[in-house]
This record gives C-alpha cells, structure tokens and sequence, in this order.
C-alpha cells in the first residue's frame, strides 16, 4: 500500500529509492541516514561500518 510505504520513508534508517516513486529501502551497511525523508543515506567514517541494514544514527558506524 503506499499509505504504509509513505509512513516508512519518514523514518530515520530508510531512504526513497530513486528507480521507482514511493519505493522505500533500507540504508545498506555501512550508512545511515538519521533525517526522515531523504532520497540518499550517509556514508560511514572511513574503516567503520554498520552491523545492519537501516542505521538511524552515525553512532551506529562501529570499527570493523
């Protein structure tokens, strides 16, 4: 339903995918994205990474 998709891509963790209008997915390891609505995640520091998908926060980049 795209009244659920719209409530998720408000969500820290999750960004619009660019392919298709109202597609939402998960920032991949080693990002995070800790705005609601964004088209894009952010990039971890370098050497740092995430344990999984949908970091909502930078402190989620750990050392690996």
């Amino acid at each position: 339903s795209t009244r659920i998709l719209t409530s998720i891509s408000g969500l820290p963790g999750w960004n619009m995918a660019r392919s298709k209008e109202f597609q939402v997915e998960p920032c991949g390891k080693g990002s995070y994205q800790n705005k609601t609505g964004q088209a894009s995640c952010q990039e971890c520091d370098e050497g740092k990474s995430t344990d999984s998908l949908g970091a909502a926060s930078s402190e989620a980049c750990v050392e690996g």
